[in-house]
């Protein structure tokens, strides 16, 4: 008959100091909640990226749909007259970027709903977020000192994996900082050719070419930023501590 854990805890605590079988079991036990804490953060970051990735593609998804509503409006106050329909078949097009982009996001949803139902939580697509999981600021958001790090484990070859993941680190915020710097310049020039589009002097293709950049440029940086925050959460487990014990220590 298999003893639970809380029952071999009650065990362990009322024979006093506690002998080796004890203390096996309250090893495992331990081992057992760590296991499922990481779980649920792992859980937990996935649910983050995937309403990150989504907001990100429902911002596209209505950019592509103030396209289609042109003509409803102007387009600034500089322009005086009502703007022209699109073309048929650039509505066409349209219309079928929206399509695909709808399907993305409902397949993000589905992904969430999926997800919850894993880790046994209540199955609403809408929950992008687990119960109190904290918004921005990501937590891998600093730069790290190697040192400070390597001088909490005395084992050589740990040393050296300390090393290592502090270096993935430090390269994927240099790879961050430098797309990260993009983002806005590729933002400004989709914001240039829509313009340029509504006044007939861009073709479509060109906007749906820049609009596809800039959502791949935003999901990449997206990507980077939860392998950053990973690479944080298993430099933690190898210094059997918190990865807010990692930043905080670690933190230059």
């Amino acid at each position: 008959m298999r003893i639970p854990h809380r029952v071999l805890l009650s065990l362990c605590l009322c024979l006093g100091a506690p002998g080796a079988l004890a203390q096996d079991g309250l090893v495992r036990l331990g081992v057992a909640s760590g296991e499922r804490a990481r779980q649920v953060s792992r859980t937990g970051l996935r649910l983050r990226e995937n309403a990150e990735a989504a907001r990100i593609e429902e911002a596209a998804r209505e950019d592509v749909a103030r396209l289609l509503s042109r003509g409803a409006e102007n387009p600034g106050p500089e322009t005086a007259q009502d703007v022209p329909p699109l073309p048929e078949r650039d509505r066409r097009r349209l219309e079928q970027e929206l399509e695909a982009l709808d399907a993305r996001v409902a397949a993000r949803a589905a992904q969430r709903a999926r997800w919850l139902l894993a880790a046994g939580l209540e199955v609403d697509p809408a929950l992008r977020l687990l119960p109190g999981d904290p918004p921005e600021p990501w937590l891998a958001d600093v730069t790290l000192d190697p040192a400070v790090l390597v001088a909490r484990v005395h084992d050589a070859s740990r040393r050296e994996l300390v090393r290592a993941y502090v270096h993935e680190h430090a390269g994927l915020q240099a790879r961050l900082a430098t797309l990260e710097a993009l983002v806005p310049v590729q933002t400004e020039a989709l914001a240039r050719a829509r313009g340029e589009l509504v006044e007939g002097r861009a073709p479509l293709e060109d906007v749906l070419t820049l609009l596809r950049a800039n959502l791949a440029l935003e999901l990449e940086v997206l990507a980077l930023r939860v392998r950053r925050e990973q690479s944080v959460w298993e430099l933690a487990a190898l210094l059997e501590c918190t990865p807010e014990s990692v930043v905080v220590a670690g933190a230059r």
